[in-house]
């Protein structure tokens, strides 16, 4: 039989402890905490005296074969594996109190993913043509200031957020974390936007086995990554029955900062959002809000404006600056009777929400719209 090395013992041990229970899974994460390394628990085997089982599996000599042909089979395929305790596993996702044994993943991972602000920008499914310009336009901002957005690929707020840091470049603009195994993207229709977060310098991972289906079951461990992935988490327009709270209450137990973007009090596509800030998230109506609670991210996003990185008032799309003189002629105005005179121009919302983050406009009480110059 082969000698294993360090990385070849993480990945057995990882294996194994990822197809045990959660109370083994908590319970090496425990050890590999206080001891670094799986090849201690190799070494000093009364370390495992509390999953007995567990410790049988990982040194049996033909589950080691077994696990590393299957392991070295993933490789071939493009699908690389990380254990936990080894030097590139994710550092923040290490610290969570369940943190996958074993992580695969896609794209490169010799940089250090703590080298800059990650955020997890989420939300619904189903969100509407607003929430998913808000999250297209949030995610442009945090990667245009260096930032790392966090999302799970799927429909709606997800999708819109990992195109938005694709806009906004970077060295690390997006990671994708999957509720499946990456020999298949979920939902399908995401594959070319997978490809386009793994040419653009992105990071797709998962903690399921590569052929693992999409159960639902496996997005409540997906939504515990991604929050374990981010320093923060954004929720953009989330009902009170989105997925999306779950992982704010991931993130809420590890002690990461939660944030939520308002909305009016009878949309019930902000109920859930609503409802965070209402128990204490951050409110974040603007681009300026994420600076004010990462001031890292404010360094390099003045930098980039200064370099014409961001949008400035200068740059406004022909449609923006007629909303602003449309704007200049009163003092405030109603949402709807504004998107009604801008019927024709198909940007409308989007083009609002930009001039919103820019902070050259304003929401008001009873969905009213106003310059922020003559308020």
């Amino acid at each position: 039989m082969r000698r294993l090395s360090d990385q070849n013992i993480s990945q057995v041990s990882g294996l194994v402890a990822a197809r045990a229970s959660a109370k083994s899974q908590i319970l090496y994460a425990a050890l590999i905490r206080e001891h670094s390394h799986a090849a201690a628990l190799w070494s000093r085997p009364e370390l495992c005296q509390d999953f007995p089982e567990l410790f049988r599996l990982i040194k049996d000599l033909v589950t080691q074969e077994a696990l590393l042909e299957r392991i070295n089979f993933w490789n071939s395929k493009g699908i690389k594996t990380v254990g936990l305790g080894d030097e590139q596993y994710p550092a923040r996702l290490s610290l969570i109190y369940q943190p996958p044994p074993l992580l695969f993943y896609k794209g490169d991972l010799s940089r250090d993913l703590t080298a800059r602000v990650s955020l997890g920008i989420v939300g619904s499914r189903r969100a509407d043509s607003f929430g998913c310009d808000l999250a297209f336009q949030f995610g442009r901002g945090v990667a245009q200031a260096g930032g790392c957005v966090v999302s799970g690929l799927a429909l709606g707020v997800d999708a819109h957020a990992h195109r938005g840091a694709l806009e906004g470049g970077g060295e690390l603009p997006t990671i994708a974390v999957l509720g499946n195994g990456l020999f298949s993207v979920y939902p399908a229709v995401h594959y070319r936007l997978a490809d386009q977060i793994l040419n653009s310098g992105g990071l797709i991972f998962s903690q399921f086995e590569p052929d693992e289906k999409p159960y639902p079951s496996n997005f409540l461990n997906r939504n515990r990554v991604i929050a374990g992935l981010s320093q923060g988490v954004l929720v953009i327009q989330a009902s009170q029955r989105s997925g999306s709270l779950v992982t704010a209450r991931y993130a809420l137990e590890e002690g990461r900062d939660v944030m939520a973007v308002p909305g009016a009090i009878n949309d019930g596509h902000f109920s859930g959002s609503n409802n965070l800030i209402k128990q204490g998230a951050h409110l974040v109506g603007s681009l300026e809000d994420l600076w004010d609670l990462f001031p890292d991210l404010r360094v390099k996003a003045e930098a980039a404006e200064k370099k014409g990185g961001l949008e400035s008032e200068e740059t406004l799309s022909p449609s923006q600056q007629m909303i602003l003189s449309a704007l200049q002629r009163v003092k405030c105005v109603a949402y709807d009777s504004l998107a009604q005179q801008f019927s024709e121009v198909p940007s409308f919302a989007a083009d609002l929400l930009q001039l919103e983050l820019n902070e050259l406009i304003v929401r008001l009480p009873g969905n009213q719209v106003a310059l922020r110059t003559l308020l």
